[in-house]
């Protein structure tokens, strides 16, 4: 079964359905992807995309603390004044 699943901002999401044999679906899956492209491209028809940036988690992205600089010495010590433990 193949059907138009919806019209989107930089392209259309086809919908394909099909019958495999158990634990192949990837195998069938990417070779699907691999044909449809080649007949894409003799076509003269180019996919769209997104740009993309990639940051890492510690650059503010996921609130991660930034790795250690230098090594183990340079990690903060436990006895370092915090705002959690009353700055003892």
């Amino acid at each position: 079964m193949v059907r138009v699943e919806a019209f989107q901002d930089f392209g259309v999401l086809v919908k394909v359905m099909g019958v495999t044999r158990p634990a192949r679906h990837w195998d069938v899956a990417g070779e699907f992807r691999r044909r449809l492209l080649l007949a894409l491209a003799r076509e003269g028809i180019g996919l769209p995309y997104s740009p993309r940036v990639d940051v890492p988690a510690w650059q503010g992205g996921l609130g991660v603390a930034a790795p250690p600089r230098g090594g183990p010495d340079s990690a903060p010590s436990s006895d370092t004044a915090s705002p959690g433990n009353g700055g003892r």
